[in-house]
């Protein structure tokens, strides 16, 4: 009888527990969330709110965004200054000595680059173009001495090949007529005329000694006045040739060195006026006699006059500086960091 009592009190026990876990589990977290809730409703009620009008919210500038995960740059504000570009902030220098004639801009303007600046009258310049002047008309007259010694080459070598095929004198005069032989005409065509005539007077002594005209001797008389003939025309020939070819490439000579003189006349009158001007700088129009002594300043590139030196009747040196020039497109910032 106490068994049974004892075990149905076990089993009471084992089902009493069973059921607080099972609520435990079951019905305690509803209950918790209903707290949580509760309590979070009470304090939505607690928090003070603030209410801005559209006018107050535009004047202080308060702005939402979603929140994201970004990287953060550190700055740190440090002293600076601007600064030109090194390579678009010069100083205008003159090249050569003169003496200002004109001046075209202001300080504050701005330029154009190849804007016409300044322009000043330098003697040295207007001796050095003048030289280039007189080198350009020798290398003319040494070109058109060349031409002419070059075409009197060719028509000695064709009036040569003409004598050795013993083409007839009138045919040569008629052929020859319109080419350029210079002083070797005559001397040639007299020769090779006396030469055909020593042939003919050759062929006529041959047919009198065969039919006993004439005697032996005069036969070989006339050989002989025709081979004298016959060598004085060589000779001829063979001086003209080579005096003719000693001619030509003396003229080619003189004239590749005039050429040098002109590159050298120009490139003196680049170095006063500075290595960048145009070739219309270094020989400029011959017509007026004051543009050979005319310089003129040109902007390298397009910027802002900061600073003029120099005004009109003033004289200028070697390296002084006209104005300064500025391009301030571009900046540096240089910071000590």
């Amino acid at each position: 009888m106490k068994k049974k009592i004892l075990s149905s009190l076990i089993m009471l026990a084992v089902v009493v527990a069973v059921s607080a876990i099972t609520y435990r589990m079951v019905l305690k977290p509803d209950d918790e969330s209903a707290a949580v809730g509760n309590n979070q409703t009470a304090d939505a009620t607690t928090v003070p709110h603030v209410h801005l009008t559209e006018a107050k919210r535009g004047s202080i500038e308060i702005q939402t965004a979603v929140a994201t995960r970004e990287m953060v740059q550190v700055s740190n504000t440090v002293p600076g200054r601007l600064q030109y570009d090194d390579r678009r902030h010069v100083e205008i220098r003159v090249a050569t000595p003169g003496i200002v004639t004109a001046v075209h801009v202001r300080p504050g303007e701005f330029v154009d680059a190849g804007t016409l600046l300044l322009e000043l009258s330098s003697p040295e310049i207007g001796g050095a173009r003048a030289d280039v002047l007189k080198r350009e008309s020798e290398v003319a007259l040494a070109k058109e001495q060349f031409e002419w010694q070059s075409t009197i080459c060719t028509g000695i070598e064709q009036l040569n090949k003409a004598v050795e095929q013993r083409v007839p004198l009138q045919e040569i005069r008629t052929t020859f007529r319109s080419v350029t032989l210079g002083e070797s005409r005559d001397a040639v065509l007299t020769t090779y005329s006396q030469l055909l005539l020593a042939d003919s007077l050759l062929q006529s002594a041959e047919e009198n000694v065969a039919s006993g005209v004439v005697p032996a001797r005069v036969l070989q008389e006339r050989t002989a006045e025709r081979d004298s003939a016959e060598a004085t025309l060589t000779g001829t020939l063979e001086q003209l040739k080579f005096d003719a070819k000693r001619r030509c490439r003396q003229a080619e000579t003189e004239l590749a060195d005039a050429e040098r003189r002109l590159s050298i006349a120009r490139h003196h009158v680049r170095t006063l006026l500075g290595m960048s001007q145009p070739d219309a700088a270094v020989a400029p129009n011959t017509d007026a006699e004051d543009q050979l002594s005319k310089v003129e300043v040109r902007a390298p590139f397009a910027g802002t006059i900061e600073r003029r030196s120099y005004s009109v009747a003033e004289r200028v040196d070697i390296g002084d500086s006209l104005f300064v020039l500025a391009d301030t497109t571009t900046l540096w910032v240089a910071a000590d960091l």
